[in-house]
């Protein structure tokens, strides 16, 4: 499955939102080809790259919501967690090695992470939040 590359079409038209985004799909694609590189220890130094960074950029969308009373901020940060919490859950279990696993789960991350942006900014409500704060 060939990977979504960031475009203009997945801007949400932040800045700040647009350049982590690309950051986020940029490291799943080179997660994906260092698993067909067989570089096993790279693809789980990448993914625990990318752990960190969703973090972050969870983070940081959050205190943007948050300054902006956002009507559905607790909801939106519960979608936050549930994600780090099944990234966290699934990396103990493609340390093991089982390569087709870790690709098919990096492709399923790098789609919800694609979606999630997509449907979180185009909720009105979110995007009058993150645009006129």
């Amino acid at each position: 499955m060939a990977l979504t590359e960031w475009d203009k079409s997945l801007s949400v038209n932040i800045k700040l939102m647009d350049i982590q985004h690309e950051n986020l799909l940029n490291i799943t694609i080179d997660i994906t080809q260092s698993i067909q590189q067989n570089q096993q220890e790279k693809a789980l130094t990448q993914f625990e790259n990318l752990l960190n960074y969703l973090q972050f950029h969870f983070a940081e969308e959050e205190k943007l919501l948050e300054k902006e009373k956002y009507n559905d901020f607790y909801h939106h940060k519960s979608q936050h967690l549930i994600l780090i919490s099944d990234i966290h859950r699934r990396f103990e279990i493609i340390e093991n090695g089982n390569d087709e696993l870790f690709l098919l789960y990096i492709e399923i991350i790098h789609e919800l992470l694609v979606s999630h942006s997509q449907i979180e900014f185009k909720n009105k409500n979110f995007k009058e939040v993150i645009i006129v704060g």
